[in-house]
């Protein structure tokens, strides 16, 4: 398959000598990774994204269901299957101009629950298994350029920074003679696949839409009890942020602050060198997901069925509006909000909240949705589908 399976302890093997890899960090109209960019801001900085009179401009069905985020990048959509329908599951790539599949990779440990993260000319998927398995592929025929087992389960999408793959993974240990759950946060090579450093934390994840936040040389990634920060280049734990909180979906970094969302509604802004929280403030209700940005504000959806957009500074309502229930982030444009609800696509102004359109679909929708310069899309329990113009 061009590669050899790594070992458990996450050595790898790179790419071959002498291979040219294209630069595809994501362009500016690009959304290559989950929530966007490595701070998972949830903001595509341009936009406009869909906008006026608009449709299901492709319904993509897929061999199996879609449970994670999909990326984009260089006008191709990458999207990991879950669930199998008689079918394997994997990832495919999927040529947005033309609507025809460019390749699909079988995962044949398992299926993915994770976004797809592309970086520089590959695109890395992760499996759920027991162990779970990494794998890089290469953008142009979803060959393998390298694989790592591991241990455990991985629940969160990969975030990349400084040369560097991020991804938490669960485990069970032995603590004191019992058997738990503990969170780990593993740092590979990214072109090696070789494994850097492995820091086990406190708690675990507590929903899978997850990725951890790189960000000023730090990582940050949420759990059931606090915001963890580490040094990105050897894991050493920095500190913990709000320790007592149940931390849902990713934290967002943005100017050196990280914001983070608890299950139970206390929501958190604190600097990112001291640990200080900078505001605190608790709403009444129960969410999901983490905060998106939204051009020097944050917008947060509920479980209960609202949206709320706030200012980054102090925490203080813009506005709020009622959508219905959303399990999954927003996604922004410095003029539109998008918001996923059961079987509805919600684009609402910024400024004010109110509604500019709302599309129904024809099947549910399981996760949050990416977002190019000219389309949002979807994934859905039958592919992904495209909202554009």
């Amino acid at each position: 398959m061009g590669s050899a399976t790594l070992c458990a302890t996450g050595v790898g093997r790179g790419v071959a000598a002498g291979k040219t890899r294209s630069k595809s960090n994501g362009a500016a109209r690009d959304w290559p990774t989950f929530a966007g960019d490595a701070a998972n801001t949830g903001q595509h900085p341009t936009g406009p994204g869909p906008v006026g009179d608009t449709s299901v401009t492709w319904d993509l069905s897929t061999p199996a269901e879609i449970a994670s985020a999909p990326t984009v990048a260089d006008g191709i959509l990458y999207a990991a299957e879950y669930t199998t329908r008689g079918t394997e599951a994997g990832i495919g790539a999927y040529d947005v101009a033309t609507r025809s599949e460019q390749w699909r990779h079988t995962l044949d440990r398992g299926a993915a629950d994770c976004a797809p993260t592309v970086v520089d000319g590959s695109v890395l998927v992760a499996t759920t298994d027991r162990p779970a398995l990494l794998r890089s592929l290469s953008v142009d025929d979803g060959a393998i350029e390298w694989e790592t087992k591991i241990e455990g389960q991985v629940l969160s999408s990969t975030t990349v920074g400084n040369e560097t793959v991020f991804v938490e993974s669960t485990v069970r240990e032995v603590v004191c003679g019992y058997r738990v759950l503990t969170k780990r946060l593993v740092a590979l090579d990214v072109v090696t696949g070789e494994r850097k450093w492995r820091q086990s934390v406190t708690g675990h994840a507590s929903n899978p839409y997850l990725a951890p936040a790189v960000a000023d040389g730090l990582v940050v990634h949420n759990t059931d009890g606090g915001i963890y920060v580490h040094d990105a280049t050897d894991g050493t734990h920095v500190r913990t942020i709000a320790p007592t909180l149940n931390f849902v979906g990713a934290p967002t970094v943005l100017g050196g602050v990280v914001y983070g969302v608890s299950f139970s509604g206390n929501l958190v802004a604190a600097d990112l060198d001291s640990g200080d929280t900078l505001w605190r403030r608790e709403i009444d209700q129960s969410f999901n997901s983490g905060f998106s940005s939204r051009s020097g504000d944050l917008v947060v959806a509920t479980r209960n069925g609202d949206v709320w957009s706030l200012s980054a500074d102090d925490g203080s309502t813009n506005w709020t509006t009622s959508v219905g229930p959303a399990d999954y982030r927003p996604v922004t444009t410095p003029a539109r909000i998008f918001v996923s609800t059961g079987k509805r696509v919600i684009a609402l102004s910024a400024t004010t909240g109110s509604e500019k359109w709302a599309l129904e679909l024809d099947a549910e929708i399981t996760a949050p949705a990416a977002l190019d310069d000219r389309s949002l899309y979807v994934p859905t329990r039958e592919g992904v589908a495209v909202v554009g113009n």
